[in-house]
């Protein structure tokens, strides 16, 4: 049943906390940190569980009410970070798994739907070059139609798994140590199980 109380959807907690998860994984940024939280908090899914993923930032980052924090003592790397934000998020029950670096954030309400409501158990918010006069020229499009948009690589920006996908072929690699490539490397792994159309897809629009 869906309840509508003002113009905002609501659904029993017991259904919708336990599906969306957002973890957004920081590092001696505490300014960046504030903004981020501040954007998804405003644009949050109905319910979502958000996680901070603190990686041995000093002092300590800082979260508000309903936010859970989750701190290495020490830093330990992206992946390691990344790994905390899938173990967080699936313990919890989470459905729909979402990684975020601590200096992306949403920019609309729903900005989550697209992604969940994909057949595609991944998918990556991408950009195809830096917006201003210094290009990066290292990926192409692949595929477009009405729904997705497939590229030659990824970037590691914003990460949808469905947590089916985790289950099946595990989680980010450590041998890629304090992290680089690791999300290309799981993208490949899910892509070559089978999982996904396209190794890095992302869904028509997300740049909106």
């Amino acid at each position: 049943m869906q309840v509508t109380i003002d113009g905002v959807p609501y659904a029993p907690a017991s259904v919708v906390s336990s599906r969306i998860g957002i973890a957004i994984s920081t590092h001696q940024r505490a300014d960046v940190l504030k903004r981020s939280l501040e954007q998804h908090l405003r644009h949050l899914p109905a319910g979502a569980l958000v996680v901070v993923i603190d990686d041995g930032s000093k002092p300590a980052a800082e979260v508000p009410d309903g936010v859970q924090l989750l701190r290495h003592e020490t830093s330990l790397g992206i992946v390691a970070s990344k790994n905390a934000s899938l173990t967080a998020l699936m313990d919890a029950g989470c459905e729909h798994l979402f990684l975020w670096d601590d200096d992306a954030w949403p920019i609309a309400d729903n900005w989550h739907l697209p992604y969940i409501e994909s057949p595609e158990p991944h998918l990556a918010y991408q950009f195809l070059d830096l917006a201003g006069t210094n290009k990066l020229r290292d990926m192409a499009v692949l595929h477009r139609d009405d729904k997705h948009i497939a590229y030659t690589g990824q970037r590691g920006v914003m990460l949808y798994y469905h947590r089916s996908a985790i289950e099946k072929v595990g989680g980010f690699d450590p041998v890629y140590g304090r992290g680089m490539y690791e999300h290309s490397d799981l993208a490949l792994r899910i892509h070559n199980a089978g999982l996904t159309t396209w190794a890095y897809g992302d869904v028509v629009g997300s740049e909106k």
